[in-house]
């Protein structure tokens, strides 16, 4: 069962980063995996690459777990969430030291494409 974080407002967008603490299958078992997922029913059509970060403790990325495909993927009402069935391992986040009181921090920085719209004045 996923875990729903809402995010702050994305301009154009609602959304909420789906995390699964243990995968969502059982292929994927033993992984953390998280999802940017658009919140809208009748959402319109928006374009946006993102990236899911984990974050040390006073709130940097940690490099080697900074996710991106560099992908423009169309969040609509059929394509709705995007994102990485192997974020980390369970096991390695617990053995690391990002990990507090069973607490820790990831960042999704989601970049919105928007057409730009030019007007011929006369």
């Amino acid at each position: 069962m996923p875990v729903l974080v809402p995010c702050r407002a994305v301009r154009l967008a609602n959304y909420s980063i789906r995390y699964y603490p243990d995968g969502e299958t059982e292929e994927s078992a033993g992984w953390i995996e998280f999802y940017l997922q658009l919140n809208h029913i009748n959402a319109r059509r928006v374009d946006a690459s993102y990236m899911f970060s984990l974050l040390d403790n006073i709130g940097e990325p940690v490099p080697s777990y900074c996710l991106s495909d560099g992908v423009i993927r169309t969040f609509n009402n059929s394509s709705y969430a995007w994102g990485y069935k192997n974020f980390i391992k369970r096991k390695a986040l617990e053995e690391l030291d990002y990990l507090k009181d069973d607490y820790f921090r990831v960042r999704c920085h989601v970049t919105v494409y928007k057409e730009i719209q030019t007007e011929v004045t006369s």
